[in-house]
């Protein structure tokens, strides 16, 4: 995931390599999702089977919290930019700055990954020879409701957000022309902050009453 993020802050401009400009972002953008949705289950699984008793939610909803302040920091990133730096620039390399920041904290996961052993759970089903050669097969044959009810309610929040925080601005500026700045000398924070700033702290108690 760090590594399609990185090589998204190098590509190359259309000018210079032509239509594989477009074509090499789509492709780093997919390589990102993939790898986002390899992380979320492991890491949602993870958290929970380290969680105390009748705390299991809660501490699931670590993951989504963390999501949460992910955006956060992206759009105070974007802020900072369209702040310091005018449109020709922005365009031309200000755009690549995030991406380029994003691809030095792969050590640091790396580092973190590397250090961090099996939850007590998963140990003890290994011991017990209980782990299935096959997860992705179990799942849909066993669990195959669970699963249609994950993916149900999975979607629409999903879906929900991508229109939210990628169409809408891309909307706002090319279809309903809002200018992207304000004549003021620095732009208003976005108001998508918000909305990210209270959806994190609103993870918690939700999940500490799921787990009741």
């Amino acid at each position: 995931m760090a590594t399609a993020t990185g090589l998204t802050g190098l590509v190359p401009s259309y000018e210079r390599i032509g239509i594989a400009a477009p074509l090499l972002l789509v492709l780093f953008r997919l390589l990102q999702g993939f790898s986002t949705g390899g992380e979320w289950g492991g890491a949602t699984t993870f958290m929970i089977e380290y969680a105390p008793p009748g705390r299991r939610g809660l501490f699931g909803s670590l993951q989504q919290i963390s999501t949460g302040l992910g955006q956060l920091c992206s759009i105070s990133a974007a802020f900072l930019l369209n702040s310091w730096l005018d449109q020709p620039t922005l365009d031309d390399w200000g755009w690549r700055v995030p991406f380029l920041v994003g691809f030095m904290l792969a050590p640091v996961g790396y580092y973190l990954r590397s250090r961090v052993s099996e939850t007590p759970a998963f140990e003890r089903n290994a011991a017990a020879d209980r782990i299935t050669r096959s997860p992705l097969r179990t799942a849909f044959t066993t669990h195959r409701g669970a699963v249609a009810t994950c993916f149900g309610l999975t979607i629409i929040w999903t879906v929900a957000t991508f229109v939210f925080l990628t169409f809408m601005p891309t909307f706002a500026v090319q279809t309903l022309k809002i200018p992207r700045r304000r004549r003021s000398p620095r732009p208003p924070l976005p108001r998508w902050s918000i909305s990210a700033s209270c959806r994190s702290p609103a993870c918690c108690p939700t999940a500490s009453g799921a787990s009741r």
